[in-house]
């Protein structure tokens, strides 16, 4: 199996600054998430042998049919046309989700093309991407609602379960 994985970074601008920058609400801005799901749709529109595509904070990852041939299977053709319609659509579609908020500047993202040799392999890594995103939400929860008790000890419900 092929998987694309974007990931968004500025020339070294971490997620977290450009976050900061565009008033990104935390521990998760449902805005922000909508675009990056609308971009990931738009990739998998454009190429239609992609079959899964999963998101985490400010990474996709595209799963291509075991039987594609797309750019004969050649990997930085895969990679820079996957990172290039995920990095447009974010831009062309970020006023449908962010309104008239401006974006300061483009944004990129950047690729890169692993091939796992069995379903199996594949299944383990969504496994691990699944468990690591409920991981970090879980440790950004904690940090934030212990901070908010600390200043409000009356909180009861703080640290009520959520979904990732």
């Amino acid at each position: 199996m092929m998987i694309v994985m974007v990931k968004r970074g500025y020339l070294g601008v971490p997620l977290g600054r450009f976050a900061e920058q565009h008033d990104f609400a935390k521990p998760n801005d449902d805005r922000a998430l909508g675009l990056m799901t609308r971009s990931a749709r738009s990739v998998m529109e454009a190429l239609e042998d992609v079959v899964v595509a999963y998101g985490q904070s400010d990474e996709y990852s595209f799963v291509f049919k075991r039987s594609s041939n797309w750019f004969k299977r050649r990997a930085s053709k895969l990679m820079t046309h996957v990172a290039s319609q995920f990095s447009s659509s974010y831009v062309f579609y970020w006023r449908d989700f962010f309104g008239e908020q401006e974006l300061l500047y483009p944004p990129g993202f950047d690729g890169r093309v692993v091939l796992y040799p069995s379903n199996q392999n594949l299944r383990d890594y969504l496994s691990w991407r699944q468990a690591d995103c409920e991981s970090l939400f879980l440790d950004k929860r904690v940090v934030r609602d212990s901070a908010a008790q600390l200043k409000n000890p009356d909180m009861s419900d703080a640290l009520a379960p959520s979904a990732c």
